[in-house]
């Protein structure tokens, strides 16, 4: 995982957002979305999609309450707000490529730490054989992951760079890319994030 230290946000600039498969594809031609190597998720009030690779843009829900894409190299973000929507580009470099453009930065510059997130779900036993997942969720947890097989005994995070402000307050989780922990792992002993879209962390590079 990288170590870089400094994270930029930006914004676009206009008002009025081109389609968001333009975006996307702006940011593939720049190499930032590589193939095999980005995800997505989304969520609305009343449904969440997992991570998952991203695949076909098309498949791609444009209206929910909100949806990140990310890889190594950024991350996309696109948030209601109100009647419209806001979208947003996290990166560790100041000076974007000149291949997309329409952004400006957003505030200052933040100083970036790795740590990781903890995925829901774990092995379970259920009627047809073994799935990932947590007992009190009334559906199987599938993620898009390279390798993710059973019997499901690694567990399954998300490296992230948090982004802190001047003053040291946490502003932004951007996450970078979602991979299996060997089992036996120290971190695979801590408890669950509430939930794998929360804020929080767990901060394993001391």
């Amino acid at each position: 995982m990288s170590t870089a230290e400094t994270g930029y946000v930006f914004s676009w600039a206009d008002g009025n957002l081109p389609p968001l498969s333009d975006t996307l594809n702006s940011l593939r031609g720049i190499g930032w979305l590589p193939e095999e190597q980005s995800w997505w998720f989304a969520w609305n009030e009343l449904q969440i999609l997992l991570p998952q690779r991203l695949g076909d843009l098309a498949a791609l829900p444009t209206d929910w309450d909100e949806l990140r894409v990310f890889s190594a190299q950024a991350e996309l973000r696109q948030v209601r707000q109100g009647r419209g929507w806001q979208r947003l580009l996290l990166a560790e470099t100041r000076q974007l490529p000149p291949g997309i453009s329409g952004w400006q930065p957003l505030g200052t510059h933040y100083r970036v730490e790795p740590s990781l997130h903890i995925l829901w779900g774990r092995r379970l036993r259920v009627a047809g054989g073994e799935k990932r997942g947590e007992v009190l969720f009334p559906r199987p947890l599938e993620y898009d992951v390279a390798g993710e097989t059973a019997p499901y005994d690694q567990a399954l995070v998300a490296d992230v760079f948090l982004y802190y402000d001047a003053e040291a307050r946490l502003q932004a989780a951007r996450y970078v890319c979602l991979r299996h922990l060997p089992v036996g792992a120290d971190v695979v002993k801590v408890r669950p994030l509430p939930c794998f879209l929360s804020g929080g962390s767990y901060d394993t590079t001391d």
